[in-house]
């Protein structure tokens, strides 16, 4: 695993305890619609919930099923890609990061 990697855990453990505002850019340097989608599986939502805030705020111009594939694109790259952050999806299809605090 990459420095980057264990800082990104790190800083996510960080944000789960102290959450801050979202200013724009997220804890991982993340903006737009990957900063909003990071800050609400923070807060624990639904992909739909994401899609729709994307949708509703402007983020995203897209319809709303290439939105939700785009928000789990985004799910795929912060679990099994980039940043390897364990997430969990629950039994209502809320998803938050997993990881113990």
């Amino acid at each position: 695993m990459s420095d980057r990697q264990f800082n990104d855990l790190d800083k996510t453990i960080e944000q789960i305890k102290n959450p801050t505002k979202e200013m724009g850019m997220s804890w991982l340097r993340h903006t737009g619609q990957a900063c909003r989608i990071d800050y609400m599986i923070l807060a624990g939502s639904t992909k739909k919930e994401i899609a729709n805030n994307l949708i509703k705020t402007g983020l995203s111009e897209r319809d709303f099923k290439t939105t939700l594939q785009r928000v789990q694109r985004h799910i795929d790259h912060l679990r099994k890609e980039v940043h390897m952050i364990p997430l969990k999806e629950d039994v209502n299809g809320i998803w938050k990061f997993d990881l113990k605090v």
